[in-house]
């Protein structure tokens, strides 16, 4: 079993991090396929798995399945990265997670090797999140334009 160390952070202050340093931070955006394509935060990468893959996982998977893009996992295998921050769309709290759940699958996978970065559970609730989203869109579009 792996031993995993999670902080935890609300959505202002993941916003002051990204505002601070995005480059440094990967995020992990385990919501379904569909949520994700409706609405995300800019750069962050979509994980899911179907659940015949979470059945046949036994606890872990391969990274290349957490983090699909090859150039966001060389980055991180090189250290480049000094935060990974992962959220779903409805869990409060890291300890409420189901084993199974695909958030704790990839912690799992995580938490495995040593990358050097911090892994972050962004904490709160759908609704939270996706105002979270609208306000760091509209602030990414309004950077781009000006």
């Amino acid at each position: 079993m792996v031993m995993m160390e999670i902080s935890s952070v609300n959505n202002e202050t993941l916003g002051q991090l990204l505002k601070e340093n995005s480059s440094k931070c990967l995020l992990l955006d385990c919501r379904s396929f569909f949520a994700f394509n409706a609405s995300h935060v800019v750069n962050s990468i979509n994980v899911r798995f179907s659940t015949i893959v979470k059945r046949r996982a036994k606890g872990t998977m391969g990274l290349e399945h957490i983090v699909p893009n090859e150039e966001s996992r060389n980055n991180l295998i090189s250290g480049h990265y000094s935060s990974v921050v992962i959220f779903d769309e409805m869990t409060c709290e890291f300890d409420m997670l189901k084993k199974d759940s695909t958030v704790h699958l990839a912690v799992n996978t995580l938490c495995r090797e040593s990358y050097g970065a911090s892994i972050t559970f962004l904490r709160g609730k759908q609704t939270e999140y996706l105002t979270f989203v609208a306000v760091m869109t509209l602030k990414q579009a309004h950077r781009c334009h000006f």
